[in-house]
């Protein structure tokens, strides 16, 4: 592969890992405060048929809340191995010095442009909480 190929695929995995780490985070306070996201909900359909009271379908989407943390563990773990994959083949083309310098620009780039998606997983968060929600932009 050439350097520049590399380079993307290194950024992209970055911005990958720095969602994920995101994602994580949300899902372990989720998991810890007991507070259970959309994605978790089970028709009341499903409910009735399966014969499902408060307390088992509350077990259920705990659950299903937990599997998506544990998801989420993997394919950060995944990740990092690409990344240093990726790190150590860029290494043949460039010095750690360099390369950690660019590592630092992805990451600031990540911040900035992953920010507005940031800002509405910290809203879904508040929602959750039961908390008045005020929306800014940094």
């Amino acid at each position: 592969m050439t350097e520049i190929t590399l380079e993307k695929q290194y950024e992209k995995t970055l911005r990958k890992i720095y969602r994920t780490k995101k994602h994580q985070y949300f899902l372990h306070t989720c998991t810890q405060e007991h507070l259970l996201p959309k994605f978790t909900s089970i028709a009341l359909k499903v409910q009735t048929t399966l014969l499902l009271n408060k307390f088992e379908a509350k077990k259920f989407q705990l659950k299903i809340l937990k599997k998506a943390l544990k998801d989420q563990d993997t394919k950060f773990n995944n990740l990092n191995s690409k990344l240093s994959l990726l790190y150590n083949s860029l290494l043949k083309f460039t010095s750690q010095s360099e390369l950690n310098k660019k590592t630092n620009i992805f990451n600031s780039k990540i911040e900035k442009t992953e920010n507005s998606n940031d800002v509405k997983r910290d809203t879904k968060l508040a929602k959750l909480r039961g908390d008045t929600v005020v929306t800014m932009l940094l």
